[in-house]
């Protein structure tokens, strides 16, 4: 039985093909592959709801669908490896979720935020702020704050970080003493975007560890989950049109720049590399002309490697699935955005420094 605050966070449950099995009405559900199976029309509507942001499922869909729909985006994220999609899933649920903070009490809250690895803890004493004076029943009472909860600055600045843009989320704004953020309970939205924030870099990461922890390979044998990925593919924008980018000519590993050679070692020191970096290195290494089955065997070292999943996502990437479009590597922009730069090279994409540094190399 699950804990009444973790069941409205369906992402937070650790086996939920356990707790569907125990569903009235889905005993028949044995495997992933069945959940697919039952509820693919279900799943292709919530597809286009993250794509679209149109509502097309039911507002009170039970709980049971609410888990099923979770499970289901993160378990296609992490199939197709497309940091893209898995973006796009990850934003969605955290906002799908994020307004059941504002129903929880001081301790339910605490503990959510605990579970996705914030550090939110009862101060020992409230700090309290003066705020006004007003009247009530023809006397002058003072109007009080009263900060309760507490946050180590730190931690604080990572949550805030893509909040910076706005004044009210800024660290110079809020009650810091002693190296801790005070945290007002009746803030409880401002509190809640903050953990909105966590959620979705809680959800990335465990797409990127589905793939380790269940057997997801038989699902692409499943005709219900590849008619699913070609709705996918279907309406998935940013696909990039083979063209004449692919690089001739034997390749030269000492011409890598340096944030493709750095990905390059992790992978052939057989590192659990992430979906960013699996999907740059897949991109660039398919772009300077490296063999399919090369970068296939590439991964055999990782500690997840499954051949059937990372021969899927590598031929998805390169083009040789979903119509014949292929995925250029990630902009230096976007290098930089997602911590994957290592150094300034003053140009705009990895291709370009390897072409330009493979002329100069013997």
């Amino acid at each position: 039985m699950l804990s009444a605050p973790i069941s409205r966070f369906p992402f937070l449950i650790d086996e939920p093909l356990n707790y569907l099995r125990g569903v009235e009405g889905l005993h028949h559900i044995n495997s992933i592959a069945d959940l697919f199976d039952y509820y693919k029309d279900f799943v292709e509507k919530a597809i286009e709801e993250v794509f679209t942001g149109e509502k097309k499922l039911a507002s009170n869909i039970s709980r049971t669908d609410e888990i099923v729909l979770t499970y289901s985006l993160m378990i296609l994220a992490s199939i197709l490896n497309n940091p893209s999609f898995s973006t796009k899933v990850a934003v969605y649920l955290a906002k799908r979720y994020s307004p059941g903070l504002l129903r929880l009490n001081n301790r339910e809250l605490i503990t959510i935020a605990n579970l996705v690895g914030i550090g939110l803890k009862e101060a020992n004493a409230p700090h309290v702020v003066f705020i006004e004076e007003k009247a009530v029943r023809g006397k002058i009472e003072p109007v009080k704050k009263y900060y309760s909860l507490v946050l180590e600055f730190y931690d604080y600045l990572k949550l805030s970080k893509r909040l910076g843009g706005e004044a009210k989320y800024k660290l110079t704004n809020q009650v810091l003493i002693d190296g801790k953020v005070y945290l007002a309970l009746d803030d409880k939205a401002f509190i809640s975007r903050l953990i909105e924030e966590k959620f979705y870099e809680y959800i990335l990461n465990k797409i990127d560890s589905l793939m380790a922890t269940l057997s997801l390979e038989s699902l692409l044998e499943k005709e219900s989950v590849l008619e699913i990925i070609g709705t996918i593919k279907k309406i998935e924008p940013k696909k990039i049109e083979r063209s004449a980018t692919t690089i001739t000519g034997p390749i030269k590993y000492n011409a890598f720049p340096p944030c493709m050679a750095r990905i390059y070692e992790s992978l052939k020191n057989g590192e659990n590399l992430s979906h960013h970096q699996r999907f740059a290195i897949v991109a660039f290494l398919g772009n300077i002309g490296v063999d399919k089955e090369e970068i296939i065997d590439m991964f055999r070292g990782l500690p997840d490697f499954k051949e059937k999943i990372t021969r899927y996502q590598v031929e998805h990437i390169l083009g040789e699935k979903g119509g014949g479009k292929k995925y250029l590597p990630y902009s230096c922009e976007k290098m930089k955005t997602i911590g994957l730069c290592v150094a300034n090279c003053n140009v705009k994409n990895p291709l370009q420094y390897y072409i330009i540094n493979a002329r100069k190399k013997k």
